[in-house]
């Protein structure tokens, strides 16, 4: 804890967790993800942590883990497809984890990873199987990145693809759909 400014939590999402769900890889059919009995923390840490929202007095909650949290859905159609390493192959876990937060009335919370050489920034959900609301757009739909506007490619990498929607464009979009302000 940094005053009452920040409060760092790191956590260990290798050592207690279960092997990934359907033999790792990405997939759009996996069932298996969603037992709630699968844990990425295990339970121990998984209590450590929501004790700490419980008692912690910081402005920012900062957890550091080696797993992206939020839905990292692959593919552009309406189909999600997720990566089965990370939080999207223990879904109750991260449901958990979310839930308890938002119960504790936790305020700022990020999540820092460094699991890919690229960039996000997630509207994390208490529980990506539903939204919210009707104009939550597409990042409710399927996470981060949100469907690419036509003319851009790249995993989560802003290119120029002849054409189509700038850079400023897409931030524009995100900031509307409520992915930034």
């Amino acid at each position: 804890m940094t005053g009452d400014l920040a409060e760092f939590t790191m956590l260990d999402t290798r050592q207690y967790r279960d092997d990934q769900p359907c033999g790792d890889g990405t997939s759009s059919t996996c069932t298996d993800r969603l037992d709630p009995n699968r844990t990425l923390l295990g339970s121990a840490q998984r209590e450590w942590l929501v004790d700490g929202f419980s008692r912690s007095r910081a402005r920012w909650q900062v957890i550091g883990n080696q797993a992206p949290m939020g839905q990292t859905d692959v593919d552009p159609t309406d189909v999600t497809s997720v990566f089965l390493d990370p939080w999207d192959g223990y879904v109750a876990d991260r449901n958990k984890v979310l839930a308890a937060a938002q119960d504790r009335d936790v305020r700022n919370l990020v999540v820092i990873t460094g699991d890919r050489h690229q960039n996000y920034a997630w509207d994390l959900k208490r529980d990506y199987a539903g939204c919210p609301d009707q104009h939550s757009g597409e990042l409710c739909r399927g996470g981060w990145p949100p469907r690419r506007p036509a003319g851009l490619s790249g995993r989560g990498k802003f290119e120029r693809a002849g054409g189509g929607e700038s850079r400023k464009n897409y931030i524009s979009a995100l900031a509307r759909y409520g992915g930034i302000s």
